[in-house]
């Protein structure tokens, strides 16, 4: 799996926020997000279009509001472009694919 920049810009963002408000919640958010990684690892094809772009894949982290948004690589190799809020900014990381 690649993890483009900006996802991991985002997963450490998100993480600390969550630790901010309250000690454990942004491990724990961090192992829900490696869980779906792996998950996606598993079987890409498991999960649906992304509805704001069909180059893209999208998998829910479950317990928690945040979509993870990939791409299969020409080698089929998952390339995670995005991990945001499900209500905020829709489809800004599109320019990453």
């Amino acid at each position: 799996m690649i993890l483009h920049p900006a996802a991991e810009d985002e997963l450490r963002a998100i993480m600390r926020w969550y630790e901010d408000r309250g000690e454990g919640l942004g491990a724990r958010f961090l192992f829900a997000a490696y869980r779906v990684f792996g998950r996606i690892d598993a079987s890409p094809f498991a999960f649906p279009e992304h509805p704001n772009d069909a180059r893209a894949r999208r998998a829910l982290v479950r317990s928690w509001p945040y979509v993870v948004a990939f791409a299969l690589t020409v080698e089929g190799e998952s390339h995670v472009v995005a991990v945001y809020h499900e209500r905020r900014e829709p489809g800004y990381w599109r320019n990453q694919l």
